[in-house]
């Protein structure tokens, strides 16, 4: 959620109320899913599974989120929408999460984080196959090259 929240800022309008329903959505459900177990009162082995499936769900799809914009690389031959950073974090991120999961015989925890790492390995394929373009401002801001803070932002980015 920090990740989100953070680089919202730098989104267009139309996405950040799009991308803030999500979180909302997610978040009122994820409230309602350990309220019904608490209110219940149902035994702990089965509310357990209930909230490990759905923060499953929610896990594999944030492993899946950057792949949205794969056909738009693929149609572009530009990988410069897709994050080398995250897509690293997120391969080691899954791989040490997945060893750990079978290495403890916790199939809820290696298991959804496979997906995790192949997402990344698709996101790293995809841009060593399309590198980035060259970036101005003007793509990120729309205001042009005023040497503003959004170029150094931009040349920063696309360095990393």
């Amino acid at each position: 959620m920090y990740y989100t929240l953070s680089i919202l800022p730098l989104s267009p309008p139309k996405t950040r109320i799009t991308t803030i329903s999500l979180l909302i959505g997610f978040s009122m459900i994820l409230q309602f899913a350990g309220g019904v177990v608490f209110i219940a009162q149902m035994q702990y082995d089965f509310g357990k599974q209930i909230l490990g499936i759905l923060a499953n769900i929610v896990l594999v799809l944030f492993y899946g989120s950057p792949l949205s914009v794969c056909v738009k690389v693929i149609r572009e031959r530009d990988s410069s929408s897709l994050s080398l950073p995250l897509a690293l974090a997120s391969a080691l991120n899954g791989g040490l999460w997945t060893i750990y999961g079978f290495a403890m015989k916790d199939y809820y925890v290696g298991v959804p984080n496979l997906p995790g790492i192949l997402f990344a390995l698709v996101q790293i394929g995809l841009m060593a196959k399309y590198p980035r373009k060259r970036n101005t401002a003007k793509d990120i801001s729309g205001h042009g090259s005023s040497g503003s803070m959004v170029k150094n932002s931009a040349e920063l980015l696309e360095n990393a």
